[in-house]
């Protein structure tokens, strides 16, 4: 059975991940599944993912949700090069602090401000909402990927590319639409 892969491209997370499977060139089946349509809220989405919300994956009867274990999972359970995912334990480790900062900080400042300035008032006719504490939040994270993550290297803690960049990637081209 193919790898059946649920997504919706409205989701950066989902993007990063389509992104990740076309450039690797993993086989898969791909399973639209549209937020908006109410998709994930079928019983037959909630069976592959109970929370209901993409992405989410099925490999064979393996179902799995969130995007930072999607990514991690295809990278070790598929042969994909050792940039994408390093197997040397440091510079795995620095790349896992990166994923588990991302989704408080880097995701939570362009997500939220793309939702509340944007996509919100697209949805609704409302006016924007104040979107500035979320631009803080946004404007803190760029200063320490600045610093931190890509101090020494084009690349979030590397010279080549892995899962950390297209993680991140999607959140600066969700901010191209505002």
């Amino acid at each position: 059975m193919a790898l059946k892969y649920f997504y919706d491209g409205m989701s950066q997370p989902s993007r990063s991940i389509l992104l990740f499977l076309k450039c690797t060139k993993i086989p898969f089946e791909p399973c639209v599944t549209h937020i908006a349509k109410g998709h994930h809220l079928t019983p037959e989405f909630k069976a592959i993912n109970p929370s209901g919300k993409v992405p989410a994956i099925q490999d064979d009867n393996f179902n799995l949700s969130e995007s930072t274990a999607i990514l991690r999972y295809l990278c070790e359970s598929r042969t994909v090069d050792d940039h994408w995912y390093p197997s040397d334990l440091q510079k795995r480790t620095k790349l896992n602090e990166y994923l588990s900062w991302h989704h408080t900080n880097l995701r939570m400042g362009a997500a939220m401000y793309f939702r509340t300035t944007t996509l919100i008032p697209l949805l609704t006719g409302n006016p924007p909402r104040d979107g500035s504490k979320y631009l803080k939040i946004f404007n803190d994270s760029m200063r320490i990927m600045e610093e931190y993550y890509l101090k020494d290297t084009p690349f979030i803690l590397s010279d080549q590319i892995s899962i950390a960049d297209l993680m991140a990637v999607m959140e600066f081209t969700q901010l191209e639409v505002s």
